[in-house]
């Protein structure tokens, strides 16, 4: 039969699988209150994610797989988002401009501590209990309902694949006719052997009173 795990079915589901989570992660992360990463940063983490997708659909993924591969890579997603995106309030944090249009030397100083905690929590709001929660709630929202989509999209592929199958060609090669016996009045028993077209007999004369080819 097809295999979806093979060709451009199997780019096919790694697609889906790979697009489904880093839609769903990144969705979830600025729903939530985080800060986008920069397109480097999107663009190096899709690569790491369809490289991912390709080797989790070199086989059939059962519905626990699809759970545990989106789960899985939710949480890596959420990880790097959280580390490498800086918060879009970092360098405001701390400013003040005075009469002369001068940032004052004192005020400066303390934007690097301020904002290196930022880059842990990545717009968490300074690691807030409620943002998390909500992020947290986004991310298995929104796992749980692709995570079935996905499931089901995956079962229907198979049995669709199951129904297109090869031209099933017969072996090459003459067929094999049963021998008869032939009967005539006056003359010895004979067996005559019958062969298909374009079959090759005996060379030379038969033996007399045993066979003869016909």
């Amino acid at each position: 039969m097809l295999s979806p795990a093979q060709g451009l079915l199997r780019g096919l589901r790694a697609a889906c699988l790979g697009v489904v989570a880093f839609v769903l992660a990144s969705v979830a992360h600025v729903v939530a209150g985080g800060a986008a990463p920069g397109p480097a940063v999107f663009l190096l983490l899709a690569g790491l994610i369809g490289m991912a997708s390709v080797l989790l659909t070199r086989a059939r993924l059962s519905p626990l797989r699809v759970v545990a591969s989106l789960a899985g890579m939710q949480v890596l997603l959420h990880e790097a988002f959280m580390r490498l995106s800086a918060p879009a309030g970092c360098v405001l944090t701390g400013m003040s401009t005075p009469a002369g249009g001068h940032v004052a030397m004192g005020q400066g100083a303390q934007l690097a501590p301020e904002c290196a905690t930022g880059l842990v929590h990545a717009g968490m709001g300074q690691g807030s209990m409620s943002s998390a929660m909500i992020m947290l709630g986004a991310h298995v929202a929104a796992t749980a309902l692709m995570a079935a989509l996905l499931a089901y999209g995956e079962k229907l592929m198979w049995f669709l694949a199951g129904w297109v199958r090869p031209a099933r060609w017969l072996p090459a090669g003459a067929p094999v006719l049963p021998a008869v016996w032939a009967f005539s009045y006056g003359a010895p028993r004979r067996l005559r052997v019958r062969f298909a077209c374009g079959g090759v007999g005996r060379r030379g004369p038969p033996p007399w009173g045993l066979f003869a080819i016909v």
